[in-house]
């Protein structure tokens, strides 16, 4: 089923709701909060945060804690439904960075969870994810739309590795979760990007080439580790704060595990995308594409260009995208 066809025939009565949002601070969460915020029906929304901040609209309350330490969120709060945004979103972090943020935060909130379902509360959890998930190296190891099996991304693509065990996490939780597989977030506002990973890395990259061997500019070919045919699964940010706004507000809550991937099968591809980035960026160049590059050049090739592996990994070996419920409005 479409999911905004599902969100078109819920009725959902006009009833108050109180949200716990991690993560409301980041590249996402502030989006999200805002189109929360829209809404009438928002009663409150507790900000999960590690520093005390404030924010002008009284239905906003920040928690101060830190998911990835012990007895974080003590605080006697029950709320309708949790969205779970909070993570980090970096291929160059090291393993133990990525599996604290991404699995530790996962693993203390799902447990924090688990307490209020004992108490007689349970409470729906809504869970970004990452289509990342599906990498197994070389190949599609899930298919669109699935539960994860027993085999999850390798360990050395730690990016990969824990947003799958997250994934896992909440879905071996036995509480009721909708996951979404967000693709790549761009920001669509027209202001300079506060995100500077993925697509902006690579621009980075020209940028920072062109400005100190600028004769590289001038080359008939630029060499580029990736499939050009692969899609590059750009979600623009706006899309993606309604698309979790929405399944808050206009959704009925989920009765187990349903999960939704939050890309478009027809995004630009990499070949599109690299050729307007190097006009853009003011190169004579066309990219050369090399398909099938062994990921210990794709290792050498992080330490040359400072774009991490992980970056081209995904690139020259994409996973299809396919997802007849994801619409872009």
């Amino acid at each position: 089923r479409n999911l905004c066809a599902a969100c078109r025939a819920y009725d959902h009565g006009g009833r108050a709701m109180r949200i716990l949002l991690t993560g409301g601070t980041g590249f996402l969460g502030k989006a999200v909060l805002e189109a929360l915020l829209a809404s009438d029906r928002i009663e409150r929304v507790w900000v999960l945060s590690r520093k005390l901040r404030t924010h002008p609209d009284p239905r906003v309350v920040v928690l101060v804690g830190d998911l990835t330490e012990m007895g974080a969120l003590r605080e006697a709060i029950v709320p309708d439904l949790v969205l779970h945004l909070a993570g980090l979103y970096q291929f160059s972090a090291s393993y133990s960075e990525l599996y604290l943020q991404n699995v530790v935060a996962t693993l203390n909130l799902v447990e924090r969870m688990k307490e209020w379902r004992e108490q007689g509360h349970v409470v729906p959890i809504h869970h970004a994810s990452s289509y990342a998930v599906a990498f197994r190296g070389d190949r599609l190891g899930v298919e669109d739309e699935a539960l994860l099996g027993d085999e999850l991304p390798p360990r050395d693509s730690p990016y990969a590795y824990t947003k799958a065990l997250a994934e896992r996490l909440v879905n071996e939780s036995g509480l009721p979760a909708r996951i979404f597989r967000l693709g790549a977030l761009v920001d669509d506002s027209g202001q300079v990007p506060e995100k500077v990973d993925g697509p902006y890395q690579f621009l980075s990259l020209l940028q920072t080439i062109k400005k100190w061997a600028p004769q590289l500019a001038g080359l008939a070919n630029l060499p580029i580790a990736a499939d050009p045919n692969g899609i590059l699964p750009l979600v623009p940010l706006h899309v993606a704060a309604q698309i979790f706004a929405r399944s808050v507000l206009e959704l009925p809550p989920p009765a187990s595990t349903e999960i939704y991937g939050v890309y478009r099968s027809d995004s630009i591809n990499l070949k599109q995308f690299t050729e307007e980035a190097l006009l853009r960026c003011g190169y004579q160049s066309k990219p050369a594409f090399f398909k099938d590059t062994p990921r210990w050049a794709l290792r050498a090739q992080q330490r040359l260009t400072g774009v991490p592996a992980g970056v081209f990994e995904f690139a020259t070996r994409p996973p299809h995208l396919w997802n007849p419920r994801f619409v872009s409005r």
